[in-house]
């Protein structure tokens, strides 16, 4: 299969981002959030902002551990800018993130099941994977099923797959709307409600049916 990838050019009309590089046409195969992963192998790293800090703080780590470019705000970018480093400059990194995860999922033709439930999810994915010997089946790794975990996980499936297994979770109420927009699956399966985030929740019943409107407009 063909690995996922596009020029920093590409990138830049697919999510709306002003590319300042004297390399548009470089190619990216993986993406990053975590500048500590540079390593492995050269990435677009995503400046996000979580609970637990600025990525826009670590770009100048990224660069030195080898990133191919950085996906910036304009105020992110403004306060902690670094020489040398090409950018992709947008509004919202998160929302850039999720338009590009978008634009993927729309390019691909293929089978996709939508696995999400209280508990069990990755096991079930990776029983599922196992028991249909595709060789042309990919599956989100580990447990990516989160905010991050998805679009993540969909933007390293191959459009040349037959079929993608996407693990989804949410922990709040309100979360599957960032999914449902976009990830459109062709199949989907419910692995059970439990307790499993009730915190999140105004009761178990509003939780189930958060999670099954990851279903609607099911094709099959």
């Amino acid at each position: 299969m063909t690995p996922a990838q596009w020029t920093l050019a590409q990138l830049a009309s697919l999510i709306g981002a002003k590319l300042h590089s004297t390399q548009p046409d470089r190619i990216v195969r993986r993406m990053a959030s975590d500048s500590r992963t540079m390593q492995t192998e050269p990435a677009l790293f995503w400046a996000l902002t979580t609970a637990s800090g600025d990525g826009h703080r670590h770009l100048e780590e990224a660069l030195e551990r080898g990133c191919l470019a950085a996906v910036v705000s304009t105020q992110g970018w403004a306060d902690h800018p670094v020489a040398g480093l090409d950018v992709l400059v947008v509004d919202d990194v998160w929302t850039a993130l999720y338009l590009l995860a978008a634009a993927h999922r729309a390019a691909f033709t293929g089978t996709v099941v939508a696995i999400t439930g209280s508990n069990g999810k990755t096991s079930v994915k990776e029983q599922l994977a196992h028991l249909m010997a595709d060789p042309r089946a990919v599956r989100s790794p580990r447990s990516y099923n989160s905010k991050l975990g998805v679009p993540l996980s969909v933007l390293q499936f191959p459009l040349d797959a037959s079929i993608w297994l996407v693990e989804v979770g949410i922990s709040e109420a309100g979360g599957m709307a960032r999914f449902t927009p976009w990830l459109k699956p062709t199949h989907g399966i419910f692995t059970g409600i439990g307790d499993a985030h009730d915190e999140g929740f105004a009761s178990r019943a509003q939780k189930l049916r958060e999670k099954l409107s990851l279903f609607e407009g099911l094709t099959a």
